[in-house]
């Protein structure tokens, strides 16, 4: 049984709640552009779902006739409570090889595009998951009934959709076994301390086992989106733009191992004498790979903050601290300018870098100019 299909008017309900809370709190996390594309998003990927779905249940049918496979018993209160906890476990390793496969990440990486972190964001779905049927052969070898996987697969992708949210705060001894908003916002952190973590879908105690698991830490806040930032509301291109600059690396990579390598290794990797066509290693001068695990310190004045992103961690600090450094050296040809800026930015706070040219860039352009 497909839930999800019945569970999005709620999804919708749930969002405009958040908004609504987020508004009255005076902490909206929503933006209409970003939380448009998301949806739209998560549209094209219900088309795809239902190829995938109708591709998975040919695949159970050929299984099950060539082998001869034995039904777990569909009543059986422990089918359904193996079959949940197992697809869990397998969930988890599908999730943690789309961010550290490059092949993978080209179709996950969708997901975590959104600098927001809202409900709204739960729906941001890639719409080319070639690969996440493999991880429901071993379920179909062991005989377990179709329906009662596809149901636990709808299950899981429910659970996951309340933990997207910036208002739910630390939950104590819940989040030590489950997945808890807390410890998802970590998972779509871009900090360094933050980047490939935090992989369950419903349990976080497979990352606490095999060693994936980050706490969200007071004294860093969360920046969430990419380390190189998508820069586009073109759904289309945000689910095929890893895999255009893969296209480009494995054309221009030399070698038949090294173009293997390419595909299996971590996103960003290449040999060392290969040129990568990712624009930022071009301004940096450094390897993506060192940009994506957070190795490189970039330079504040130019990026405007120390988490490789184009948008301010909270509350834009970094731009706050060069506008007062300014005006207190009072070397600015323009103080009004500044003054007015620095007031518009308290008074914005997170989505100021966003609505100023959507580029940390340009606030540093912007204090140049004035200085």
């Amino acid at each position: 049984m497909d839930l999800i299909l019945a569970a999005i008017p709620f999804f919708f309900l749930l969002i405009f709640i958040e908004l609504a809370y987020g508004v009255v709190r005076g902490k909206n996390t929503y933006r209409l552009n970003d939380s448009i594309n998301s949806i739209s998003m998560g549209s094209l990927s219900r088309l795809q779902g239902l190829v995938i779905l109708g591709f998975s249940g040919t695949i159970y049918e050929i299984i099950v006739a060539r082998y001869q496979l034995a039904q777990l018993p569909d009543q059986a209160l422990w089918v359904w409570i193996s079959c949940f906890l197992l697809y869990d476990f397998a969930y988890y390793w599908k999730h943690r090889l789309g961010h550290e496969v490059a092949l993978f990440w080209g179709s996950h990486v969708a997901h975590h595009q959104s600098e927001d972190f809202n409900l709204s964001t739960a729906l941001r779905q890639t719409s080319i998951d070639f690969y996440g049927f493999l991880f429901y052969l071993p379920f179909f070898f062991l005989g377990f009934p179709a329906e009662i996987l596809f149901t636990v697969v709808s299950l899981n992708l429910i659970y996951q959709f309340w933990v997207h949210t910036e208002h739910v705060p630390k939950l104590g001894p819940f989040e030590w076994v489950f997945v808890s908003p807390s410890n998802h916002r970590v998972h779509h952190g871009r900090n360094k301390i933050y980047v490939d973590k935090n992989y369950g879908g419903v349990f976080i105690l497979w990352d606490r086992i095999f060693g994936s698991f980050q706490e969200e830490l007071a004294e860093e806040p969360v920046a969430f989106g990419l380390r190189k930032p998508l820069n586009s509301w073109n759904p289309v291109w945000a689910n095929v733009h890893v895999y255009w600059r893969l296209i480009l690396d494995f054309y221009a990579m030399p070698g038949a191992l090294n173009k293997l390598k390419l595909l299996v290794k971590r996103p960003g990797w290449r040999a060392d004498t290969q040129q990568s066509h990712c624009k930022l290693e071009g301004m940096l001068g450094r390897p993506y790979s060192e940009i994506r695990s957070g190795n490189l310190p970039l330079q504040p004045g130019l990026y405007g903050n120390p988490v490789h992103a184009h948008r301010c961690t909270k509350p834009c600090s970094f731009t706050q601290r060069r506008i007062s450094q300014l005006l207190a050296a009072k070397h600015s040809r323009n103080v009004s300018f500044l003054l007015v800026l620095r007031t518009w930015i308290f008074s914005r706070g997170t989505g100021v870098c966003t609505d100023l040219g959507n580029s940390q860039v340009g606030i540093s352009i912007a204090l140049s100019a004035v200085a």
